[in-house]
């Protein structure tokens, strides 16, 4: 007989782990003691419903909190009794006994990539369910490495940035899928600003993990750290640093962070040590748009930013190649549309010489034949619904019907 010692078994370590989940979404969080009233609309997680509510016809609306801000105790005694909740699936059963007890006419959500929401469907279908893409979607580091397709999962409407995303979720769930665009870029107007000359450089700065795990792992299981994954951003201030000296452009940094004098700062200081720089930090949810609109010309490596900044008409370079430089295809600008590795904006490949092309042509390049090539290219990569129409079209028909 072979002893397991105190290794937990597969059954404890199941029960172990529901434990902790329920402690965690049900015990932590703010306690609320009466059930929740009748609501033409539910908002499915909490975050970025604050960018949607504008949007809103006159109805009646409330929020399934999934990430803990508070827990309606009526709905968790209800949850109890639901199969899911002893299959480990304490989300599913609460979301489903808020669903009976809200009667909506649609459930919404701004976090796309949580596939738990794909699901509400198929048990409501009743239930009108809608989806807005909050951010650009990649084959690693996100849904599509983990997700598999599943005859339970639809979402009625999904408003997505472009075609190819659009075909690419409907690989693996049904529904319809309207390409508008980014739903905050499409919020914002185009500021009237005149052009500052120079250049505007994105930030991705981000801190080193204090573990030192892998940022992520490839399809075949290989690790990327940190500074392999950076290493990009090095090799592309380096070359803009030469590129804006010898041009006489003036590189502005669009910061990411609110600190105008910290470590992100410090960070481009130690590549920009020729060309004259600024760096502005981010002061609101407007600011990075007012300096897209002023912006000449804008560069970026892979930030959905970039994508914002072509449909807003701007003359956008893409320095795509952090997956040239991790050898992991999986990073390739436009994905999952089938573009070539060069094209008149943008390179997949880590190379001065194709950074240099593209950023002459972009110097170089007329206003007509900036928005030709646009309009070439705007459903492939970031389509553009001012004020959100589109979107707010629906909600009224489905709503107020």
């Amino acid at each position: 007989m072979k002893l397991l010692g105190n290794r937990p078994g597969p059954i404890f370590s199941g029960f172990r782990d529901r434990v902790t989940a329920g402690y965690k979404f049900f015990i932590l969080p703010k306690k609320k003691w009466r059930l929740p009233d009748k609501s033409d609309l539910l908002f499915y997680d909490m975050e970025g419903s604050e960018a949607i509510l504008p949007y809103l016809p006159s109805c009646r609306y409330d929020f399934i909190a999934v990430r803990g801000e508070f827990i309606i105790v009526p709905l968790l005694l209800c949850a109890v009794f639901k199969p899911a909740f002893w299959k480990g699936k304490l989300i599913e059963a609460y979301t489903d006994c808020f669903i009976q007890a809200s009667s909506p006419k649609v459930v919404l959500t701004f976090i796309d990539n949580n596939t738990a929401f794909w699901s509400i469907s198929k048990r409501f279908p009743s239930v009108k369910t809608i989806f807005v893409q909050n951010g650009w979607r990649a084959k690693s580091m996100d849904i599509f490495q983990r997700v598999v397709k599943s005859n339970k999962d639809h979402v009625d409407y999904m408003f997505v940035f472009n075609d190819p995303i659009g075909r690419y979720f409907k690989r693996y769930i049904t529904g319809e899928a309207l390409v508008t665009g980014s739903f905050k870029n499409n919020h914002i107007p185009v500021f009237d600003a005149d052009a500052e000359p120079g250049v505007l450089f994105i930030s991705q700065y981000d801190r080193e993990p204090p573990d030192k795990k892998p940022v992520y792992r490839k399809a075949d299981g290989t690790p990327v750290y940190f500074s392999l994954f950076q290493d990009v951003d090095a090799q592309v201030l380096c070359f803009l640093n030469i590129w804006c000296t010898t041009h006489h452009k003036v590189l502005r940094i669009c910061g990411r962070s609110s600190d105008e004098d910290g470590l992100e700062r410090e960070y481009f200081a130690k590549w920009l040590t020729t060309t004259k720089w600024t760096f502005s930090p981010l002061t609101d949810g407007f600011s990075t748009y007012k300096s897209l609109d002023s912006a000449e010309m804008v560069v970026v490596i892979d930030s959905t930013v970039g994508f914002e900044a072509l449909a807003r008409g701007k003359k956008t370079a893409f320095f795509y190649c952090r997956g040239a430089i991790m050898s992991d295809d999986a990073f390739r600008f436009g994905w999952p549309s089938e573009l070539p590795d060069n094209g008149p904006f943008w390179t997949n490949i880590a190379d001065a010489n194709g950074f240099d092309r593209i950023m002459n042509y972009l110097n170089m390049v007329s206003d007509d034949e900036w928005e030709a090539t646009l309009k070439h290219y705007s459903r492939e990569l970031m389509a553009f619904d001012s004020g959100n129409r589109r979107f707010a079209a629906l909600l009224e028909q489905l709503l107020c019907a």
